[in-house]
This record gives structure tokens, C-alpha cells and sequence, in this order.
């Protein structure tokens, strides 16, 4: 097996349209459709599923399974959060990369990613 690339990812959120609003506002996700259990959002060739009224198979926490999400620049994606209040709970530098995790409206970690040097970090492909 030799997985290339994510396609999408699914988020569970206790309020759908807060979370698109959050997602959409702050994060920068494409707004597709919605119904009253579930939101559909692209970012970057990849389908983010919000999902509303379940609970996820894991528990949320450092334990857990984040997303993690490619930007051009993690300083501004960090003033933004912070601008609105969002915890920024972790911040790492590494040959090649910055990284950034937050948590969304539920308690539900992100991770975002700045490559810094491609050389270091080969990145999948569609």
C-alpha cells in the first residue's frame, strides 16, 4: 500500500454553523454546502468535513489525531489566532518547518505547518 496524498478530513463540532464560521473566517477554509448535520469545506486541493451532532471515534487531546494543514506563513496565521482569542497550544522550529497547533471551538487540535526549506521536507502530491 502506498497512501499519496489526504484528501479530506472530517472535524466533529458541537455547533455547525459557528465552526464554519470559525473555519471559514479565521483558518481561510472554501465554504461548499451545508446541511444540518454536516458542512463541507475545501482547503488546498482537500475536501474538510464539519461534522455535527457525533462524537468522534478518539478523544481530544494531545493523544489524539490532528489535521494538520500547510500555510505560506505561520507568524501571520499566528497573529490572526491570537487576534481572536484562539489557544495556540504548541510552537516548534525544526530544520525545514514551523509548526503551529491550536484548538478550534470544540477543543479539537489543528496543526499548521510552514515549510521553510524544501530540501528538508518532501511534500506529497495530489
Amino acid at each position: 500500500m502506498a497512501i499519496t496524498a489526504v484528501r479530506g478530513v472530517d472535524i466533529w463540532v458541537s455547533d455547525l454553523s459557528r465552526a464554519v464560521d470559525f473555519y471559514r473566517t479565521l483558518v481561510g477554509f472554501c465554504f461548499q454546502w451545508a446541511t444540518a448535520t454536516e458542512a463541507l469545506m475545501r482547503v488546498g486541493g482537500a475536501e474538510v468535513r464539519l461534522r455535527a451532532g457525533a462524537k468522534p471515534c478518539h478523544k481530544p487531546g494531545p493523544w489524539g489525531i490532528a489535521p494538520m494543514f500547510a500555510v505560506v506563513d505561520i507568524e501571520a496565521a499566528h497573529n490572526v489566532l491570537t487576534a481572536a482569542d484562539v489557544p495556540v497550544v504548541f510552537r516548534e522550529t525544526v530544520p525545514g518547518a514551523n509548526f503551529l497547533t491550536f484548538l478550534d471551538l470544540d477543543g479539537n487540535a489543528v496543526q499548521l505547518v510552514q515549510y521553510t526549506d524544501p530540501r528538508v521536507w518532501r511534500r506529497a502530491g495530489p
